[in-house]
């Protein structure tokens, strides 16, 4: 079976990008990665590239398919996951979702009823996701054939950040 990680670059180096990247990395089968990043135009064109890579690769490769996609709560993202995750329901490909932060809801519940039926049209194709704690189920209660999982949060030495610092090293942890 082939994976298909569709998720944001390296860089910037945000939770989601290391969250990302380690998953690829850690993931012992078949797979390849789609990445998708910049701002204005970058990122028009990065999407488009990513649509077009991921159609052929579904097209191009035989047998069973899973797509690993780290979603996003915005409405300019979530165009993105719309194409991405209906692309996967037209060839029967099954979508694992990774839901970063705990504001999926409150997304939810901000846009339009026009928009939620697309969201929610959407999202009910998702067959598992993946979220943090147990209390963040709650995200996706109103999609009840959706299997939600949680995984916790870990980190990896060589992916921490190192700097030299003249003088004190202050850190503060930040968590929903």
């Amino acid at each position: 079976m082939l994976t298909i990680f569709i998720g944001p670059k390296n860089e910037p180096v945000t939770g989601q990008s290391l969250c990302f990247a380690l998953a690829y990395e850690g993931f012992e089968s078949t797979k390849t990665k789609i990445c998708y990043g910049g701002y204005g135009v970058s990122m028009l064109f990065s999407n488009i590239f990513l649509l077009i890579k991921l159609l052929y690769v579904i097209l191009s490769t035989s047998g069973p398919k899973i797509v690993y996609i780290t979603t996003s709560r915005s409405l300019l993202g979530f165009s993105r996951d719309f194409i991405v995750i209906n692309l996967c329901r037209l060839f029967s490909v099954k979508v694992v979702n990774h839901l970063h932060g705990a504001d999926f809801l409150s997304f939810r519940n901000s846009i339009s009823r026009f928009f939620r039926f697309f969201l929610d049209y959407t999202y009910t194709y998702i067959n598992t996701s993946i979220v943090l704690l147990e209390s963040m189920k709650e995200q996706y209660s109103m999609y009840p054939m959706m299997r939600i999982v949680c995984l916790s949060n870990c980190l990896v030495d060589e992916y921490a950040i190192k700097k030299k610092y003249n003088g004190t090293l202050r850190i503060i942890f930040l968590s929903n």
